[in-house]
């Protein structure tokens, strides 16, 4: 399976590959799936601090306003919202990249089939 690290990295050799191969793979949406889980990503983990800092204060106050408490039960809510978002993300890119097939070769010849070969 080629990674989504590979792919984020070299898409035009990949694209390439794939058309010495005749193959037709979804790399720009593997790739936009890929953006997307990434701000998710980062949504959630800016949500988690957010909340680290407002429960520290929290736990110093006398009084603990009704409001702020309120706030942090929605800022959990979209904290399990975006990792919800985040795996179905994940497992439609894992589906995508399970179908996309290894780079060939550099030596090997172009080709739709075996008709293309050398024989040698």
């Amino acid at each position: 399976m080629i990674s989504i690290e590979r792919m984020r990295d070299e898409p035009d050799l990949l694209r390439e590959a794939m058309a010495r191969r005749g193959e037709d793979v979804p790399i720009e949406r593997i790739l936009e799936l890929d953006r997307v889980r990434r701000s998710s990503i980062a949504e959630a983990d800016s949500l988690r601090a957010r909340r680290n800092d407002v429960s520290r204060q929290l736990g110093q106050m006398q009084e603990r306003p009704p409001e702020l408490i309120e706030e942090m039960k929605g800022v959990g809510d979209r904290i399990k919202d975006r990792e919800a978002h985040i795996r179905e993300t994940e497992d439609e890119i894992n589906s995508l990249l399970l179908v996309v097939p290894n780079s060939p070769a550099d030596d090997v010849p172009l080709g739709e089939d075996e008709t293309g070969n050398l024989l040698v």
